[in-house]
């Protein structure tokens, strides 16, 4: 069964309008166009669903999917969560004053993004033994905000992480 990729009517007036050849210089170079309004509009529509729910939730973005910074700019005026996974992400968040509160260090993490977590009491989802080592190795433990990702015995093929 085929579909068809559900097109919102902003961007399909810019594509209509828009050469986008021209606009990626004349073909020589990927480009992306990014809609940050649309992305506003989602977070409002999803806050709306779930406020008039009768769960808590939290709305996270993970930066990773889009590497801009237009995206974490729009979450922190929303005030959602900001799933970080590498240092430069985590480094940016805090560079625009991005609420420590509502940062969570996600993915692999070398000693100098596990301590800029700690640094700053975000909150750490914790994939190996090495990392809670590292943990316990920097002395932070009382004051350490982490969750801890466990796999099931049943797994049989090992986290990527």
């Amino acid at each position: 069964m085929t579909r068809n990729a559900i097109i919102h009517p902003f961007v399909q007036r810019y594509i209509s309008r828009t050469d986008l050849y021209k606009v990626t210089e004349y073909g020589t170079r990927p480009c992306k166009i990014l809609f940050p309004k649309l992305f506003e509009k989602n977070i409002h529509m999803m806050k709306m669903i779930l406020n008039d729910s009768v769960i808590d939730y939290r709305i996270y973005f993970a930066n990773k999917a889009t590497k801009s910074n237009i995206f974490v700019k729009t979450a922190k005026k929303q005030n959602i969560w900001l799933d970080v996974s590498s240092l430069q992400e985590l480094q940016d968040a805090l560079a625009i004053w991005y609420n420590p509160e509502h940062i969570i260090g996600n993915g692999p993490k070398d000693l100098v993004f596990l301590r800029l977590c700690l640094e700053n009491n975000i909150l750490i989802s914790v994939d190996s033994l090495w990392e809670i080592k590292k943990i316990i190795d920097l002395h932070v433990v009382a004051q350490s905000k982490i969750m801890l990702r466990i796999c099931p015995p049943i797994s049989l093929s090992p986290s990527r992480f």
